[in-house]
């Protein structure tokens, strides 16, 4: 069966988490994406030391296991070692980019263009070519060649502040926010810029950046400030004045579940029901939502008493059985055994080039005709050298043996 993106190929100069995200994204859909390093220059997300980098101890990653960072970040890949410095190294790239439908890359413009790898002169190449780039701050402005990483977008995107408590020092979202959605913002441009192609034959510049991913991603609470000049308002985690429908409380095996209701009267006498307090289902000072939520600190008040007397799960099927929309607060070993999950294949199992099995993050998203597959791990430096410039730039054996002679590829 054939995957959706089969017979795109896309060239890959991403380093880290934004640019291979988004390589990753459009890997898992089928397309061809060959990882450029250079010999003695590779991805800085590959050494171990990057897991430590990142906040993982060195107990989180034993010499045994792979490096997971790298690892989810540029599955589905094929690499090569060129070194893109010499001259004849920039001849390889550029009978690659003749033979491609995507160049991607995060580097800062003065550095693509230093390598004579900038727009102008790749789509002297490649008219059609679409050339992507995922920059920090933007493209354009005072700030478009200064360098980002994840932790800078989210502070200066706002992100940070606000999910941070009033009064606290700012944190950060954690799992790498402001990368992800930058990564997803970065791969939705690219597909955009290649359905455009389809439909109009052009290649084009796609731009995109860390911060305005940010932004966008904030978009329902920047809007409000926007027309109302006022900043959300961010409510302590014990604000007793917040609905009771809307928070999370601990459970009798120390365990926690979050009610996420907006609308409670539909679902109040079933809630009664579940939590055993039918008589407070037509109790005056809860007899309509508006009512409920005037009445916020006594019901958060009852809640937390009726449900640290009984494990969470238990409270989380008698709820939902009532039409209630609560769940489990999950860790990571309860998300990877969870039957939904499991389900829909949301954590999955790939095999490996020797055979063995290993557990893997699946595909959010399912295409009933030219579904997505998690083909291989993560290639070692310089793995498909051979083969990409045997089969893709059309080299000789004897050609890519001088190449390797002259130290232009590994």
């Amino acid at each position: 069966m054939p995957m959706a993106l089969e017979g795109i190929r896309i060239l890959d100069l991403t380093i880290y988490q934004h640019g291979p995200g988004a390589t990753t994204y459009l890997a898992d859909l089928g397309a061809e994406v060959i990882k450029v390093e250079g010999p003695n220059n590779p991805d800085p997300g590959r050494p171990r030391s990057q897991m430590q980098a990142i906040g993982a101890s060195v107990a989180d990653c034993p010499e045994t296991e792979p490096n997971y960072y790298f690892e989810i970040l540029n599955r589905n890949k094929k690499a090569i070692a060129l070194d893109l410095k010499p001259q004849a190294g920039k001849e390889v790239f550029y009978r690659l980019v003749e033979r491609s439908d995507v160049f991607v890359s995060n580097y800062r413009r003065a550095m693509l263009a230093k390598l004579g790898l900038d727009y102008a002169t790749l789509q002297g190449y490649n008219p059609r070519l679409i050339y992507a780039c995922g920059h920090g701050y933007g493209p354009e402005g005072p700030d478009r060649d200064k360098p980002a990483l994840d932790a800078l977008a989210q502070a200066r995107g706002g992100l940070m502040h606000q999910i941070t408590e009033s009064g606290q020092p700012p944190t950060d979202a954690g799992v790498g926010a402001s990368d992800q959605i930058g990564a997803l913002t970065l791969a939705l441009g690219i597909l955009a810029a290649l359905m455009a192609r389809e439909q109009h034959g052009v290649g084009q510049r796609v731009d995109t950046s860390l911060l305005g991913s940010t932004i966008y991603f904030q978009g329902f609470y920047l809007q409000n400030y926007l027309l109302s000049g006022s900043s959300p308002r961010k409510m302590p985690r014990d604000n007793r004045n917040a609905s009771p429908f809307w928070r999370v409380y601990r459970c009798g095996d120390g365990r926690w579940l979050h009610f996420a209701i907006l609308r409670t009267d539909p679902v109040w006498p079933g809630i009664c029901r579940a939590l055993e307090i039918t008589e407070y289902e037509k109790h005056p000072s809860y007899a309509s939502h508006e009512l409920r939520i005037q009445n916020s600190a006594s019901l958060i008040a009852m809640f937390e008493r009726i449900l640290a007397t009984r494990p969470a799960r238990e409270w989380v099927q008698r709820l939902q059985a009532e039409g209630a929309m609560c769940d489990l607060v999950q860790d990571y070993a309860d998300l990877a055994s969870d039957p939904q999950v499991l389900a829909n294949e949301y954590v999955t199992e790939m095999e490996l080039p020797d055979g063995s099995r290993r557990r893997v993050p699946g595909l959010p998203i399912k295409l009933s005709a030219t579904p997505g597959r998690i083909r291989l791990p993560a290639p070692a430096l310089g793995e498909h050298t051979d083969e990409i410039l045997r089969e893709v730039a059309g080299y000789s054996q004897e050609e890519i043996a001088r190449l390797r002679n002259l130290g232009i590829v590994k």
